[in-house]
C-alpha cells in the first residue's frame, strides 16, 4: 500500500500498489442480504409486545376509574376539592402516558 495524500493533511489515504496479491483476497457473499434483519422479528418479540399492550390496557381502565371517582368524590365534598384536584390532576397525567405507552406498541404490533 502506498500512502497518498498532502503533507499536513488530517487525512491519510492509502492505495494499493502493484506488489498487492489479487489472488489472496476471497470475494463471497454477504452472510445475510441487507434488509433482512429488520425483515425478521422473533415471535416472542412480538408476544412481549401483545402482553404489555394488555397490561397497558388494563391499567389505562384503572385510572378511567380513578378519575372518574376523583370526580365524583369532589363534587359530593367540595370543601376537599383542592386536595382531590392534585391527584385527580396526577391521574389524567397518568392516563396520558398510559395511552401513549398503548398507541406506541399498537404501532409496533402493526410493523413486525
Amino acid at each position: 500500500m502506498d500512502k497518498v495524500g498532502h503533507a499536513g493533511s488530517r487525512t491519510e489515504t492509502y492505495r494499493l500498489n502493484d506488489s498487492f496479491n489479487k489472488g489472496s483476497v476471497i470475494i463471497c457473499k454477504p452472510h445475510r442480504p441487507n434488509g433482512q434483519a429488520s425483515e425478521i422479528v422473533p415471535a416472542d418479540f412480538a408476544i412481549g409486545l401483545e402482553d404489555k399492550l394488555k397490561a397497558h390496557r388494563l391499567e389505562l381502565l384503572s385510572t378511567v376509574g380513578e378519575i372518574e371517582e376523583y370526580e365524583l368524590i369532589g363534587s359530593e365534598t367540595p370543601q376537599r376539592r383542592e386536595h382531590i384536584q392534585e391527584l385527580y390532576n396526577q391521574a389524567r397525567d397518568h392516563y396520558s402516558k398510559t395511552l401513549g405507552r398503548i398507541r406506541a406498541l399498537e404501532s409496533l404490533i402493526s410493523h413486525c
